[in-house]
């Protein structure tokens, strides 16, 4: 049970029963003044307002501030209050229009990120600017699994990170050859007797489970990032997708940060969201050099792979390069050989033939648009596709053996077809 930590910051508390989904909310408003501008912080699994105390003070000097126990934490407690996002958004979107005023923003930590997201997209006229603070849930279970073994491994041990690559194909190995017990754990039966009723662990799961394909390219208020650069719950990598598929005006990277910056980094966040709240300006897009040749980068030869970041080329060949990042590339095709590369907000545009060709490799795409004859071949390799747009007009990927590909919130335009892709699908010859 939550104590009062909310009396020291001048908050009043107040149940707030709803009806329509006969369950009880318990708000901590600060006093309401019509002329200002409201923040509605939303938290996540296993916490609950209390997780915010750290920035409330720096925030209340200009803002209005509404924070909340989801049903099932804090004083928000009760047999029923048992939600998905979803439902924890839909909730809240029938709650908050009395509560804040005519402007206000949505803060959004881990689960709540996922849940600020659904509010700001399904009402917009309740976020006219979203924070999301390592927001969680964006990524498709069998992906998430994969990302948080190779993340926690380079953590824990930063000269094994040169074999992240084969950590994920030994998850990707196992989740493909264990049965996915979501569906059973999430039934009242499983929730009962397997899960003992606990919210934590029925929230993580509902969390994993949710899928936002049909909602998130949706267009977005102005949108702000923030995230720890060492969260070992929410791998970073996601923030680079959810800034390429929202409105995203800023990201900022916490580096020495985990899971909850708002609590280790506290001023800096108070300012950062002030900021952002006050400017009107989006990141300029990047300025893409643009050359009409091919290149080759061999990290053997030490070959510098920075050379790719902003810049379109006709064909490029990626050899022996582990665990690199390139940024902002643009090409007609990408071979790679013998490497492991994550590209941020790519782009391919081939209407002739393969947009990506892969030997030996293990490629990641957060972000970005694949237009090709057939998206990829690939030989002894893995692929991921993250918030990526692809199009094709012949088939999506064709591998040398049979394979299990991963993708989170991927649209696919198959020749007249168009579907979204989050989950795992097998490609061969």
């Amino acid at each position: 049970m939550a104590n009062d930590w909310y009396k020291d910051f001048g908050l009043n508390e107040h149940v707030v029963f709803s009806e329509k989904y006969n369950t009880s909310v318990t708000f901590y408003q600060t006093s309401k003044h019509s002329a200002k501008a409201s923040i509605t912080l939303i938290h996540g699994v296993g916490g609950s307002a209390e997780d915010f105390k750290e920035i409330v003070a720096g925030l209340a000097k200009n803002y209005d501030l509404l924070l909340l126990d989801l049903p099932g934490f804090g004083l928000s407690q009760g047999q029923e209050n048992i939600f998905s996002p979803q439902k924890y958004a839909t909730l809240l979107i029938d709650l908050l229009p009395t509560l804040v005023n005519s402007t206000n923003y949505i803060v959004g930590h881990s689960m709540g990120g996922n849940v600020s997201v659904q509010i700001a997209l399904q009402a917009p006229t309740l976020a006219k600017k979203l924070i999301l603070i390592d927001a969680a849930g964006f990524l498709n279970k069998f992906s998430y699994s994969e990302h948080v073994a190779a993340n926690y491994v380079g953590n824990q041990l930063p000269l094994a990170k040169q074999y992240s690559s084969t950590v994920k194909s030994i998850v990707n190995a196992l989740n493909q050859f264990l049965p996915d017990p979501t569906g059973v754990l999430l039934s009242s039966t499983g929730r009962s007797l397997i899960l003992d009723d606990n919210i934590n662990a029925i929230s993580a799961l509902a969390v994993m489970n949710e899928e936002l394909s049909a909602l998130i390219r949706q267009k977005s208020p102005p949108t702000f990032i923030i995230w720890g650069g060492k969260d070992q719950v929410m791998p970073v990598q996601v923030s680079t997708m959810l800034s390429y598929l929202l409105n995203t005006h800023s990201v900022f990277i916490f580096p020495e940060a985990g899971h909850s910056p708002q609590k280790q980094y506290p001023n800096d966040i108070v300012n950062k969201i002030d900021n952002f709240i006050n400017t009107n300006q989006p990141i300029p897009a990047p300025k893409i050099a643009i050359s009409n040749k091919d290149i080759t980068i061999d990290c053997d030869r030490n070959d510098a792979i920075s050379l790719l970041n902003n810049t379109q080329f006709t064909s490029v060949t990626i050899n022996n390069c582990q665990q690199k990042q390139i940024t902002h590339l643009h090409a007609e095709k990408i071979v790679l050989n013998h490497s492991a590369v994550s590209f941020n907000h790519l782009k391919i545009n081939n209407n002739n033939n393969y947009a990506m060709i892969l030997h030996n490799s293990d490629v990641e795409i957060w972000g970005g648009s694949l237009t090709a004859l057939t998206i990829a071949y690939i030989k002894n390799s893995q692929l991921e596709f993250n918030g990526v747009e692809l199009y094709a007009n012949n088939a999506l990927v064709i591998s040398n053996l049979p394979t299990t590909l991963n993708a989170s919130l991927t649209q696919v335009h198959l020749n007249n077809t168009v579907f979204d892709w989050h989950g795992t699908i097998e490609v061969g010859l």
